[in-house]
């Protein structure tokens, strides 16, 4: 019975119907605006190539993150980017315009509540740029897409590819029509390219798009997949799992772990399961799986210095042995996004639903140290996802000795 319940919980929640993808794209027509940009003036719409070559002369190298530094890399990013606060965009007709893209996003990505969007800056790929697979970073509190307004001007290329949960989008924003205006929106999370431009210019403007406010997800719609479930956790067997985790399709940061920034999926699955813990006399909380393996390893290549960029470290080398690996639940919120102060509580192997959840997971950290003295070479990586963790509340304490006497301790005083 503990397997069924690990595989029949995920099947119940593919069910569930949820609005919106993880990336929206369109087009609107454009109206005469002013664009206004420092050191090379009102820009013509569709931008004529005179003044798309300012606009490169103008651009600085864009950097990127790698890790915690900040970089500029050509091979990995070749585009130029001009500082938001050299643009000027407050013509009432554009506003009016960016107005429409931001709402149909919203509505592509399944968002809904009060959303900013914020002018981050102003892209310039020439012939031959582009910006290798990468994931953005959330820019600004709240922050959970990027949209992207393409200009128009004469280019060629440049198509913005877009992967998350093992699908892929390629999104062409090369407008053969002047008088449109071509955007796409995508969450942080996922990964995504742009490929080489192959002619003229391609000139976007890139916003962040904030989510502001903290509406708690609610239990009343999707009546009928929360009476499904609720009667499913009603069954949970004597001799069953202590809980349940139920990993999410997005990413998430940790500064943005919150039932209220949960994106599209995640937060309908959060809604269903607000409902059916209630009725079931079930705990449910959000927290952030994390696993750390550590072991020997047989590089492909005596110097990891010559690894390319475009590959993880485990492409570079062999597995031999795992001989350390934790898997440990932390950052515990309430569904009201109360942090519950535990500290970090186990996962154990009978717990994930489904079983698999976890096998293609990509390490968010993978280090390789080669060999020194006697010691051969060994790695380090770490995983990070975040999930939705129930139990009844009849196993609360179960639950908490799980983390051990830093976790009960604490929380018997309290």
């Amino acid at each position: 019975m503990t397997q069924d319940l690990a595989l029949e919980l995920p099947r119940l929640l593919a069910k569930v119907e949820h609005p919106g993808d993880f990336f929206a794209t369109g087009a609107v027509e454009l109206p005469i605006v002013q664009i206004a940009v420092d050191g090379v003036g009102t820009l013509g719409l569709p931008v004529p190539k005179v003044q798309a070559e300012a606009l490169a002369r103008l651009a600085t190298p864009a950097p990127y993150g790698r890790g915690l530094e900040t970089v500029v890399d050509p091979t990995v990013r070749n585009c130029g980017q001009i500082a938001a606060d050299a643009v000027h965009a407050k013509d009432a007709r554009w506003q009016k315009t960016l107005n429409r893209i931001v709402t149909s996003a919203c509505t592509g990505l399944g968002v809904h509540g009060d959303i900013e969007m914020h002018l981050y800056k102003l892209l310039v790929y020439g012939k031959g740029a582009f910006f290798r697979e990468h994931r953005d970073t959330e820019k600004a509190p709240g922050m959970f897409a990027t949209l992207v307004v393409v200009l128009p001007s004469m280019h060629q290329g440049g198509d913005l590819v877009v992967q998350h949960d093992g699908r892929t989008a390629t999104l062409q924003l090369c407008s053969e029509d002047p008088a449109l205006v071509r955007w796409a929106a995508f969450f942080t999370d996922c990964e995504h390219e742009l490929r080489d431009v192959t002619n003229g210019f391609r000139l976007a403007l890139v916003y962040n798009l904030v989510r502001r406010g903290k509406a708690t997800p609610k239990a009343r719609e999707h009546t009928p997949h929360i009476a499904a479930v609720a009667r499913l956790l009603q069954t949970w067997p004597a001799d069953g799992p202590v809980k349940l985790v139920v990993p999410l399709k997005h990413k998430y940061s940790l500064a943005e772990l919150a039932f209220a920034a949960l994106k599209n999926t995640d937060s309908v699955i959060a809604r269903v399961l607000v409902g059916a813990s209630a009725q079931a006399a079930c705990a449910l909380r959000l927290a952030m799986v994390s696993i750390a393996e550590r072991g020997m390893a047989e590089p492909e290549y005596n110097s990891w210095s010559r690894r390319s960029r475009y590959e993880s470290p485990n492409d570079r080398y062999s597995v031999i042995e795992v001989s350390e690996r934790t898997e440990k639940l932390r950052a515990w919120r309430t569904p009201d996004d109360v942090p519950t102060g535990w500290g970090d509580i186990d996962l154990a192997d009978d717990e994930l639903a489904p079983p698999d959840a976890l096998d293609a997971e990509k390490p968010d950290e993978d280090a390789l140290h080669e060999a020194s003295g006697n010691e051969g070479a060994t790695f380090e990586r770490t995983y990070r996802r975040a999930a939705l963790v129930l139990w009844p509340a009849s196993h609360e304490f179960r639950v908490l000795d799980q983390g051990g006497p830093g976790v009960t301790l604490p929380t018997l005083e309290a």
